[in-house]
Order: structure tokens, then sequence, then C-alpha cells
């Protein structure tokens, strides 16, 4: 593309971006998102952030993540609804349920500037249940006596 003198634009690393996402190349996309910033094509858009905070999400680096989240707050960009959802449904597929109440209570906190979609709470909710169940199963595993195969059966 760059050699036939095309240069790529904000939409076009947008698509770029989701593509390594989404093939879990997330060293690759690390590199085009600091391409991005040192070309100055993410100063006003937090799409970018939203692309590659998700693909971070999805194959479990949320330190990463996390520390991204927070980085647009230095030039001038709020995370938005979808930034703040993408981070929670993160935290929720790793079991952070604690963290992701947080930034749900942070979100609700924020009056009006955020609206927490209904979707939001039932997934922290049905997380909460999904663990607690979890624990009662392990509980009670725990409470029964160990014996042989015979006894299963």
């Amino acid at each position: 593309m760059q050699a036939s003198g095309q240069h790529p634009n904000p939409q076009t690393y947008a698509i770029l971006l989701d593509g390594l996402c989404q093939n879990k190349q997330i060293g690759e996309a690390m590199a085009l998102f600091q391409e991005m910033e040192y070309k100055r094509l993410d100063h006003d858009n937090v799409i970018h952030y939203n692309i590659l905070i998700d693909g971070l999400c999805n194959v479990g680096e949320l330190t990463t993540a996390r520390e991204l989240f927070y980085s647009p707050h230095t030039k001038g960009l709020l995370p938005n609804v979808a930034t703040h959802n993408i981070m929670i449904r993160g935290f929720c597929k790793k079991g952070l349920i604690v963290e992701a109440s947080e930034l749900l209570e942070k979100m609700d906190g924020k009056g009006s500037q955020f609206f927490v979609p209904a979707s939001a709470s039932f997934f922290i909710s049905l997380a909460r249940d999904i663990l607690l169940l979890w624990d009662w199963i392990a509980n009670r595993q725990a409470a029964l006596p160990h014996c042989s195969q015979s006894c299963v059966s």
C-alpha cells in the first residue's frame, strides 16, 4: 500500500488493528498501534484503544489492557462506554468480579456522562452467580467422604 504511494488513514489502521487482534497477533497489533502514535494518527479517537484493549483482554493480557485503558487520559482522551464495557467483560472472563464491579461503580458514579447498559450489570450479576455456584460445588465435593469408584456407581 505504502509502496504505491498510498498511506493508511485512521480507519485503515482500525481495520488492520482489528484483524490482527481477531487473529491473536497482539505483538503485531501493539507495534502497529505504536506506529500510529508515532504518526499521531490516534490523537482524537478512542476507537483504536478499544480495539487493542479488547484484543488484549481476549488473550488474557489484562495487565497491559488495564495500562492501555488508563493511558488515553494522558492524551486528553477519555474512555467511553464501550471502553468500560470491554474492560468489564475482560475482568469477568478472568473471574475478576470485584474489579469489574468497581469499574461499573465508577461508570455509574459519573452520572449522565455514562449510561450503564443493563447488559453490563446483568453480565456481572451472572458472573457473580456462577462463581458462587462454583464455590458451592467445590465445597460440597470437599465435604463428601472419599470413596472408591464403586460407591459412585
